[in-house]
């Protein structure tokens, strides 16, 4: 090839290049001025290493990017996703949450201007602590993250999350995929924390604590009815002033808004000081008439008091007596005075308890803190060296929870604590604690003696009958039995059958161990021989038991029980003598010919009164009930609205007490005697268009929710199932966490007009369902009134037994949690 030719292919090659440069700077130009930017991609489940940058366009126009359905699965991932936890990005815009903000700011003033306002229903769980503004970079100070707005030279947004790797299981997408959002549902208002409106800038947003520039009246009134109380809640609670962006009176240098959880918690603090026992026992009571007392069941209707102004989204502190409830004591707490920490770390080894074993990959091993319907904080488990460590803000409130799951996600083990409990160990910064955790299927075992007509208990087989789930199980020759079938949280009535002895009811719970005293026939022969004129029904039935003050028996106390028409109450000596004056040193009791349903017996002497208990009784049984005094227990009642969360002003009684205690905060400290025996109460909300409602729980539990259902979702759930209420029946409503699940009523309760409703994770009903959805629940419309075993079954064939009480016209309650 010669010269010329090769400068002519040359020439031809320039010319193409100048050809094709020319066309795609047409087409560039074409894509700029036809292209509408979407900014963002579809939205992924994304792993990083050690941190997370976003770009976003600072000229994004506001509102124009996206739709609210769009970006709908990220606002709920971001609401729901606790600390150090994997984030859901790519779309990086929510409606309501700081990210939307990040998106829709067109300089840096109007970015300061979203964050600090308030554009609908915040849903985001970071806390804005602090906002700085450098010359070229601001940074806001989340809880538990710190993100970096920079201005770059390609005029974009750069955030950066300081987050270390965490992995995204399966079960959390599918969590999200059904509405992740619901698993705050029933307590974002408690933990959403929204400042006021109004900050024109951010140097308006830096003022010092020093400046103590306090809102006046005039602006309070300016703003929201639920800033406005939200803002009086916090300052009573912290007190201090908001000065508009800031507190002032914190002792660190961070300003910081408080959090829902610490608001809750310097409320149960001045509570804790404040406050004096409610005594539903120890108290002026009338004299008995006829059977001795009113059956205190819980009453019908709503007494529709005048409503009140919305409290906001806290709950507020109360200092009244009356938010704090003791069983039988009118003794007030005594409380160190030394105060809570903001923040405490709890770090320790993890030992496996009872043949639960974790090999290789097969398990995993989390730590976190529990609150109400949700987890609060995560923390880090070494599961090689068996170690942990968490971080806990406020630590005031919650459970401290370690659990182990196999490769299914199915729970094996678990560790709970109420952080309450271990209050001096938080204030004296004790926090470097073992923890053991224990199998899931808790084990549940006893002893039935039985005795006979000399009072001499004598070992003999007995058979444990449970009918709802076609179960007999024999016991040892010895009468001790050991069951591991039932899931962690189960609690029902039993009936234990045999030869020679009348058949015996008793309620029985997971991890607990319970001593029966079975009645030999010639027992109830001998017995009927020392009481002239009074024979025993056998289509009747009897309640026995006895009468303990810290496990020893008491004499001169009498029983009582609601009602008529029965035989009693009887007090036999050690020397089978019976008298019906009070109970002898053996503190034994016995009332007969009581008509089978549910009955309330409760004790008292001179000096003492003993918490009142709910039997059953059923024809030709015998119910076992032992009354006792003792060690106390806490729990925390959580009272809200079954479908939105709203925080209910409530009464709330021990059923057989006069005394109610009565929560404006929706939270109440509840003491009780330890004890096998289920506690009952009854709830009626103050605001009108709430059902009255009863729930039961054992005398183990430390933290009961009590989701309210309002009259007009009955309604909603009753259309559904094509039924109209029965006056002379009853409902029951359950709400079932971290499965799918199926519900079984059983046969004491159905009736022709007895339903099944399913509702879903927003309480919508689910029409023609079988199986229950993950984080929703069922309705069991028109059941007939009584004691009642529920079977709830999982996803896995595994099932939970829940006992449940209730009363004509009424709404029982429960939450399970698998």
């Amino acid at each position: 090839m010669d010269v010329n030719q090769q400068d002519l292919q040359h020439g031809n090659v320039w010319e193409f290049l100048e050809k094709l440069t020319l066309a795609c700077f047409f087409v560039f130009l074409f894509s700029v001025v036809t292209f509408k930017p979407t900014y963002l991609e579809k939205l992924e489940v994304v792993e990083f290493d050690s941190e997370l940058t976003i770009s976003i366009p600072v000229n994004a126009p506001p509102y124009s990017a996206l739709s609210d359905e769009d970006i709908l699965p990220l606002a709920e991932a971001i609401a729901i996703l606790p600390e150090n936890h994997t984030l859901l990005t790519g779309e990086t815009g929510t409606a309501e949450t700081l990210v939307s903000s990040l998106l829709y700011a067109r300089s840096m003033e109007e970015l300061s201007q979203q964050i600090f306002s308030s554009r609908g229903r915040a849903i985001s769980a970071p806390v804005i602590n602090k906002v700085e503004e450098p010359e070229k970079e601001m940074t806001i100070t989340l809880e538990g993250m710190t993100v970096s707005v920079n201005p770059t030279d390609s005029g974009n947004i750069v955030v950066q999350n300081d987050l270390g790797k965490n992995e995204l299981d399966q079960n959390d997408i599918n969590q999200v995929d059904r509405g992740f959002a619901q698993r705050w549902r029933h307590f974002d208002e408690m933990r959403i924390s929204v400042p006021p409106q109004g900050a024109s800038s951010i140097a308006d947003s830096r003022q010092t604590p020093e400046e103590k520039v306090v809102l006046s009246e005039e602006e309070m009134q300016q703003l929201t009815p639920e800033l406005r109380n939200l803002i009086t809640q916090a300052e009573t609670a912290n007190k201090q002033k908001w000065v508009g962006k800031i507190w002032v009176g914190l002792p660190s240098e961070k300003p910081k808004t408080p959090t829902p959880d610490q608001s809750i918690s310097e409320k149960s603090t001045i509570a804790k000081n404040d406050k004096k026992s409610v005594d539903p026992q120890k108290e002026s009571k009338p004299e008995p008439k006829g059977s001795g007392i009113d059956h205190g069941l819980l009453a019908r209707g709503n007494d529709n008091p005048p409503s009140r102004e919305p409290q906001g989204l806290l709950p507020s502190p109360d200092p009244s007596p009356s938010a704090f409830a003791d069983e039988d004591s009118d003794r007030q707490p005594e409380w160190k005075s030394l105060p809570w920490p903001d923040r405490v770390s709890f770090q320790g080894h993890l030992t496996l308890k009872s043949g639960i074993a974790m090999l290789g990959t097969t398990g995993a091993l989390r730590v976190f803190r529990y609150l109400g319907d949700g987890e609060i904080e995560v923390g880090e488990v070494d599961q090689i060296n068996g170690e942990y460590k968490i971080d806990i803000l406020n630590p005031a409130f919650g459970s401290l929870i370690v659990e182990l799951r196999d490769s299914d996600g199915q729970l094996m083990g678990v560790y709970e604590t109420l952080l309450a409990d271990l209050e001096q160990r938080i204030k004296l910064s004790n926090t470097q604690m073992d923890i053991s955790v224990q199998p899931v299927d808790e084990l549940l075992s006893g002893n039935a003696k039985i005795i006979a007509s000399n009072f001499e208990s004598t070992e003999s087989q007995v058979r444990m009958e449970i009918p709802e789930i076609n179960r007999r199980i024999p016991t040892k020759k010895s009468g001790g039995f050991e069951i591991r079938d039932f899931m962690r949280g189960s609690n029902f009535l039993a009936r234990f059958v045999g030869d020679g002895f009348w058949k015996t009811l008793a309620y029985l719970r997971n991890g607990a161990s319970q001593k029966l005293n079975i009645a030999s026939s010639g027992f109830i022969k001998q017995f009927e021989k020392e009481v002239s004129n009074v024979g025993f029904d056998v289509e009747k039935g009897l309640v026995w038991g006895r009468i303990t003050n810290f496990g020893n028996s008491v004499p001169g106390v009498r029983v009582e029980l609601a009602g008529e028409g029965f035989a009693g109450p009887f007090y036999v000596g050690d020397d089978g003598r019976v008298n019906r004056n009070s109970t002898g040193k053996n503190g034994i009791f016995l009332i007969g010919n009581i008509n089978p349903g549910v009955h309330l017996v409760r004790a008292r002497n001179d000096d003492m009164a003993f918490p009142a208990k709910i039997v059953s009784v059923e024809a030709g049984h015998i119910s076992n009930l032992d009354l006792e005094r003792g060690n106390k227990e806490r729990a925390e009642i959580y009272i809200y609205d079954a479908t939105t969360g709203e925080i209910l002003d409530s009464a709330l009684k021990f059923i057989g007490s006069e005394r109610v205690a009565n929560s404006t905060s929706g939270v109440l400290s509840l003491n009780y005697v330890k004890g096998n025996g289920p506690v009952h109460m009854e709830i009626r909300v103050h605001k009108p268009g709430y059902e009255a409602v009863r729930t039961t729980f054992d005398r183990n539990d430390k933290m009961v929710q009590v989701p309210v259902p309002s009259i007009a979702w009955m309604a909603k759930l009753s259309g559904i199932g094509r039924i109209n209420f029965a006056p002379d029946l009853s409902n029951i409503v359950g709400f079932v966490q971290n499965d799918r699940f199926r519900v079984y009523p059983p046969e004491s309760a159905i009736t022709e007009q007895t339903r099944v409703v399913y509702f879903d994770s927003y309480g919508n009903p689910v029409e023609d369902a079988d199986w229950g959805e993950y984080g929703g629940g069922f309705a069991i419309l028109n059941a007939k009134p009584g004691f009642h075993n529920l079977v709830i079954e999982n996803s896995k064939g595994r099932f939970a037994l829940r006992a449940v009480i209730n009363d004509y016209g009424s709404t029982s309650v429960l939450v399970h949690r698998f």
